[in-house]
Parts: C-alpha cells; sequence; structure tokens
C-alpha cells in the first residue's frame, strides 16, 4: 500500500508539474499508469518521460495518449543513457521538425534512429541549418537560386527521406 501511495504521489507531482489538469481523468489515468510502466522498463523518470509527452503533444497538436504511446515506442529501443537524451531532442527539437511538416510519428523516429546511430546532435543541427537557409532564402525572394542549384530538390529529398524510413541521413560507404 506505501508503494502505491508513494507512485501516486510520485504521478501527481510529475503530472502536475508537466500538464494542465484540463484534460479527462480517465485520460489522465490511463497516460499515467503508460508512463509508470516506461519508466520502469527503461529507467527513464517518470517527470521526464511526463514532460516530454506534455511538449510532444503541445508541440505537434496530437493528443495525450498518443504521444505517450510514440514515447514507449521510441525509449522501448533505446538505452537508458539514450532514452534520456533522445527526450532532450525530442523537447528541444520539435517545433523545428513540425516547421519542416513531420509529424509527431516521423519525428519521433527520425530522433529514435539519429540517436541510435550516435549522431543526434549532428542530425538535427543539420535540418536546423538547411531550415534555416531554406526559410532566410525564400523570404529574400532567392527560391530560383535555390531551385538552381539543386537546394529544394535536396530539402524535399531529406524530408521525404524522414518520412519513409524515419532516417533522412544514411551513412554510406
Amino acid at each position: 500500500i506505501d508503494k502505491a501511495t508513494d507512485s501516486l504521489k510520485e504521478y501527481d507531482q510529475a503530472f502536475g508539474k508537466a500538464f494542465s489538469r484540463n484534460i479527462p481523468i480517465d485520460t489522465f489515468a490511463q497516460a499515467a499508469a503508460e508512463v509508470q510502466i516506461i519508466a520502469d522498463r527503461t529507467g527513464v523518470s517518470i517527470e521526464s518521460i511526463a514532460k516530454s509527452v506534455k511538449s510532444l503533444s503541445t508541440t505537434m497538436g496530437i493528443d495525450v495518449v498518443s504521444s505517450t504511446a510514440l514515447l514507449r515506442d521510441s525509449l522501448s529501443s533505446l538505452t537508458q543513457t539514450e532514452g534520456e537524451e533522445f527526450l532532450d531532442q525530442l523537447k528541444e527539437y520539435s517545433p523545428l521538425l513540425k516547421e519542416m511538416g513531420l509529424s509527431a510519428k516521423d519525428s519521433a523516429a527520425f530522433l529514435t534512429d539519429a540517436v541510435q546511430v550516435g549522431f543526434s546532435d549532428k542530425a538535427v543541427d543539420a535540418l536546423k541549418e538547411m531550415n534555416v537557409i531554406r526559410n532566410e532564402a525564400l523570404s529574400k525572394d532567392n527560391a530560383a537560386y535555390l531551385q538552381s542549384v539543386g537546394f529544394l530538390e535536396k530539402y524535399q529529398e531529406i524530408r521525404a527521406g524522414i518520412t519513409k524510413e524515419g532516417r533522412a541521413i544514411t551513412v554510406q560507404d
């Protein structure tokens, strides 16, 4: 009973910090139970997972249950250290990935793959720079130049690669 009470207190603290109470209690309970399972399996803290659920659902416009399921699926293939890195990357870069037109599922798949191959910072930074260049050039009416050098085509290929395979960058011999 003490363990159950402590778990409920921990849920309440973690979710209270991460969520407003504007979600239905059954949704809250379902997400809390799933977060506990994820934390038990991965060793990642309940609070970190709860904050990431909120970040993903808010940024990508998906419900809490779907957000929790995406995190569960991604974290199941990562070590504890990789999982923590994945959650950090997800919280930081979800707005960028959404701006690039990626769905929550595609964003999670891309970041999972990037973390697994040890390329997360470089992969996301490359996408970030590419997006900045694209946005600056388009805002300065340089679309014709970008088209002529193949930049826009490559940008679309990378976006399509992420959507199809979860990977934008593959290592080739």
